[in-house]
């Protein structure tokens, strides 16, 4: 989600971010809240440094499988 919001040209809206990632409307507005007042706060100064990521996945979720996971995650290097 933060990928979504940092990266978008229009912005993400809260209702589709809600819909990308399967959560409430609510939890996607209070998010993208806290995102854009970090990235407000940082005066415009792009990061200088490395930024290590735990966890992410490539791609959008199959249709028809919402929430339900039929395979393990793909090893993408």
């Amino acid at each position: 989600m933060l990928y979504e919001i940092s990266t978008s040209r229009k912005g993400a809206n809260s209702v589709w971010l809600a819909e990308r990632f399967g959560v409430q409307q609510n939890t996607a507005w209070l998010f993208r809240q806290k995102v854009q007042k970090a990235m407000k706060s940082s005066g415009g100064h792009p990061l200088e440094v490395e930024v290590h990521v735990d966890e992410f996945e490539i791609g959008a979720p199959k249709q028809g499988n919402r929430g339900v996971r039929t395979a393990a995650p793909k090893c993408v290097l």
